[in-house]
């Protein structure tokens, strides 16, 4: 969303209060191009933003919202919280590595190419790694 917010620009509105429309601003959008070895950047419409950058008008307008409230796009915090009653303990997911490293695995025999993975036995289910783990 950062790069996004480059790409737009709020300009004020320059009509008397009285002949003001409705919105508090308009936008410019542009988008960056290398033209002749260089960044150039394009002026276009707001539906070429949206279809350029495969975002919704609904990201747009949020960009467009914090613009207007904070003069800048704030990051997103998505995933952030700490908050995880059920998480697995660093500890414990070491242990559950060890285990699953210390069974014994094959290469495939349907790859062309030298790989290093390694592939358990076909009889091994979650509930039987589970088993064997406990």
């Amino acid at each position: 969303m950062t790069y996004h917010s480059h790409l737009v620009k709020r300009r004020r509105n320059r009509e008397r209060h009285e002949n003001a429309a409705f919105h508090n601003y308009s936008y410019k959008y542009k988008v960056r191009l290398i033209r002749e070895d260089k960044l150039v950047e394009v002026p276009i419409c707001y539906k070429a933003m949206i279809s350029l950058h495969g975002i919704t008008p609904r990201r747009l307008q949020t960009i467009q919202n914090q613009m207007t409230t904070h003069g800048k796009v704030l990051s997103d915090k998505r995933g952030t919280h700490k908050n995880r009653p059920h998480a697995l303990s660093q500890n414990t997911l070491t242990k559950v590595h060890e285990h699953i490293q210390s069974l014994q695995g094959r290469k495939s025999h349907y790859s062309l190419n030298k790989s290093e993975k390694l592939y358990l036995p076909d009889e091994l289910s979650v509930k039987k790694l589970h088993e064997m783990y406990l």
